[in-house]
């Protein structure tokens, strides 16, 4: 790394990460674009001027974002930065992370890589199986951010010349389905847009948000089972007409069509 960029050697008060376990971290664009680092501890504070990682770009804020390690799972936080935290493209605030996923502070895209070192770090430590497919069971830590409750700018009305749906196909609510009406949409077991009956879905699972007219992304809710897209488990992802979501025992599908 440049020198202008800090990577502070001591542990963080909650120690460093389950041996044989590592977090890979690479830029892929930004003012460090091509340079690499390790991480070994279980909390990282990404900032312009302060934290582990200091990054010499006045997009990033002071304190912009934290990297931790928590029941088995690593996770991104957005540290109430000016600019946001981006997750594969979409705004998170709190979202799980793992290979192949790509963090943007400011200028800089991050991509992880999550490497297991030595047999003594089980995957299931890392809360997933052997293949990294989904995370394990477990307390339902289905947690939506604060933001979402009044002042979401998603609550707002669909773009007139666009209309999108989603319809259960298969589960114990097949044939239910949402017209959206605003940008974005909750899918879950609790009081949300599209309501489901499944014991398998989280309170609140997943939310369907129309980042711009043409962009519509999902995004895990820290749900207990996973959120799945044609088969493929995701933290974040686009989606396109006709995608195929999986929630628990649930299958639903993404219809979005331009007028």
């Amino acid at each position: 790394m440049s020198d202008r960029t800090i990577v502070r050697d001591e542990f963080s008060e909650d120690g460093p990460l389950p041996p044989g376990l590592l977090l890979k971290l690479s830029f892929i664009a930004g003012p460090y674009q091509g340079k690499s680092l390790n991480v070994t501890k279980r909390k990282m504070t990404i900032g312009r001027s302060s934290g582990e990682i200091v990054l010499n770009d006045t997009a990033v804020s002071k304190e912009h974002a934290l990297i931790f390690f928590e029941g088995g799972r690593f996770l991104v936080r957005d540290l109430k930065s000016t600019n946001g935290t981006y997750l594969n493209g979409g705004q998170v605030w709190e979202s799980y992370i793992t290979t192949n996923d790509e963090i943007t502070v400011g200028n800089s895209v991050i991509k992880v890589e999550v490497k297991q070192t030595a047999a003594s770090a089980s995957w299931a430590d890392l809360g997933m199986d052997q293949e990294g497919a989904a995370p394990a069971e477990d307390a339902d830590i289905t947690n939506v951010q604060p933001e979402r409750e009044g002042k979401d700018p998603l609550m707002q009305a669909l773009f007139p010349d666009v209309k999108a749906a989603v319809q259960v196909v298969e589960g114990v609510d097949a044939g239910k389905s949402h017209i959206f009406k605003a940008r974005g949409i909750i899918v879950g077991r609790g009081k949300v847009d599209l309501e489901l009956n499944d014991m398998d879905v989280s309170r609140k699972h997943a939310s369907i948000e129309f980042m711009t007219k043409e962009r519509v992304i999902i995004k895990d809710l820290r749900s207990k089972n996973g959120t799945f897209v044609n088969d493929r488990w995701t933290s974040v992802a686009n989606l396109a007409n006709a995608d195929v979501i999986k929630i628990g025992k649930t299958t639903i599908h993404f219809y979005v069509k331009y007028t």
